[in-house]
């Protein structure tokens, strides 16, 4: 992780669950991390701990922006700081996500939109303008999509249903791999990896996590860093990480 000390991260849904242990092993590895969600007092609690707990050196590397990511100005907005205040975005997670229970034959056309808009739409967008950072100033980035092993398989599992959740982590996994050309047509050295985990105990999956094997948010974390920590000419394409029973 040397080659990324003092640079900038972005993660999506920083406020809990794997986005928070993610910006915690990246501070722990001298990165900056600018956290994006709308709980921004989740966020901000979260800075007064990591700050009470780090050394001096490690400390005020926490930047946590109020971000809605189903609003596309707030991410423009959110970058445009990221700009004028740390010069730009070197590493992009995206791991914000929303699950909608229930089936898509009874479901709602308002959590269609609102699970597309946040699984599909805000990744596809925080790509794009981190890709315009990186290339503004010759950054050999990195990004990593936080998908789900529901994006390779739509598996039943009888009585639970998660409604346009496993057909947007699908769209995700196609994304995922047409952005990787597209950043190899262009030369950009800027890598891309797509990381599916499976069921992960957090604030969203708590019902589930009662009734199946499940991995920590740390695990989770774990893969971010492994990914970031490959050397250059390595690329960590796709990476699952699952409970050993799944």
């Amino acid at each position: 992780m040397d080659a990324w000390i003092d640079k900038v991260a972005l993660v999506t849904g920083a406020s809990a669950g794997i986005g928070q242990e993610i910006t915690r092993l990246l501070i722990e590895a001298d990165v900056k991390v600018v956290g994006l969600a709308r709980g921004i007092d989740k966020m901000r609690e979260f800075q007064k701990i990591l700050n009470n707990n780090n050394n001096s050196n490690k400390k005020d590397r926490f930047y946590p922006i109020k971000c809605d990511l189903t609003n596309e100005n707030d991410i423009l907005d959110a970058f445009k700081w990221i700009k004028n205040n740390l010069q730009g975005v070197d590493i992009l997670i995206n791991n914000a996500a929303v699950l909608v229970s229930g089936m898509i034959i009874d479901g709602k056309t308002e959590d269609f939109r609102r699970t597309m808009e946040m699984n599909v739409i805000a990744p596809a967008i925080c790509i794009r303008e981190a890709v315009r950072s990186m290339r503004e100033r010759g950054v050999k980035g990195h990004i990593i999509n936080i998908n789900s092993i529901f994006g390779h398989e739509a598996v039943h599992v009888p009585s639970v249903y998660s409604n346009l959740y496993a057909p947007s982590k699908f769209a995700l996994t196609a994304m995922s791999q047409q952005v990787q050309a597209e950043l190899k047509d262009i030369e950009s050295g800027i890598r891309l990896t797509n990381l599916s985990p499976g069921l992960t105990r957090t604030d969203m999956t708590t019902k589930l996590c009662s009734m199946f094997p499940y991995v920590e948010a740390k695990d989770i974390a774990q893969g971010v860093i492994y990914a970031l920590s490959v050397p250059s000419q390595v690329l960590v394409r796709q990476l699952s990480i699952t409970h050993q029973a799944e």
